[in-house]
């Protein structure tokens, strides 16, 4: 279902293990990723949405990474990921 801009949730992309067992799916994902975006001030030139994102894609390449994924829990990957997008909100 599209958005209000009429952008759709990803169907594929980076893979993390584990949040599939959560019921973590891709929509849930993209809506509360909004919500976190418009949490995040624009006019602020580094800890923005921006700056979140990048966070967040160095996190799930490093929660995604086989040396990570063998010892890591899907609940600690959440958990991980959350933090990495609010770390900076507000």
């Amino acid at each position: 279902m599209p958005d209000g801009a009429g952008h759709r949730p990803p169907r594929h992309g980076a893979h993390v293990p584990g949040l599939g067992e959560l019921g973590v799916t891709a929509e849930r994902v993209y809506a509360w990723g909004q919500r976190m975006e418009s949490l995040y001030i624009a006019s602020n030139p580094f800890h923005n949405a921006t700056h979140a994102l990048d966070t967040l894609q160095a996190t799930a390449w490093l929660v995604s990474r086989k040396e990570t994924s063998a010892w890591i829990q899907p609940d600690d990957v959440l958990a991980l990921l959350f933090a990495a997008v609010i770390h900076d909100a507000g």
